[in-house]
């Protein structure tokens, strides 16, 4: 796989991230429509649709943060939802949808700064992901990435972010597309 590509994956990951982090939507939304966009997603109005979807997720998953220590049944209706925005994005692109399952299980783990938690929920959306006999390996490496990655956008070291996001990517791509 290109390394011009996971660069440009790596950079739209990240630009989601911070768009989100600023609060801007638009930006989110441009940003995950490049995402979805570079990923194999040819259906113009579907890859819109996932975009807006996947943006959203950002932001609900932010509403369930409120509910953080306060009212766990509340907190995990919206991380549900933030879940159930992103499976249904995944499937408009023909992507995998089911490790959406996950990914809202290591955004909440991540916020409640259960990094046991965070590993093993990120290694499981990966897993659901790869079909080759080396995914538990590809997912391991992928967790790590997205792991360290998280620990830069904390800092907000953008230029960490967008290094390790495209060794993800790299590792990512790889792994995907093996048989």
């Amino acid at each position: 796989m290109s390394m011009n590509l996971s660069r440009e994956l790596a950079n739209a990951l990240m630009n989601i991230w911070k768009s989100h982090d600023e609060g801007n939507i638009i930006e989110g939304f441009e940003a995950a429509y490049k995402l979805y966009s570079l990923l194999g997603c040819k259906d113009e109005p579907n890859c819109s649709v996932a975009a807006m979807l996947t943006i959203s997720a950002y932001f609900v998953s932010d509403i369930a943060e409120k509910y953080q220590g306060k009212n766990e049944e509340k907190e995990d209706e919206y991380y549900r939802m933030a879940g159930e925005l992103l499976k249904f994005s995944r499937k408009l692109c023909d992507l995998e949808p089911n490790s959406a399952d996950f990914t809202w299980r290591w955004w909440k783990a991540y916020r409640h700064k259960d990094r046991n938690k965070v590993k093993k929920y990120l290694k499981e959306e990966h897993r659901s992901q790869f079909k080759n006999l080396e995914k538990e390996k590809c997912a391991e490496e992928c967790s790590e990435k997205i792991m360290e990655a998280a620990e830069f956008h904390k800092k907000r070291n953008w230029n960490k972010v967008l290094e390790v996001l495209t060794e993800y990517f790299e590792i990512y791509l790889k792994c995907i597309y093996k048989d």
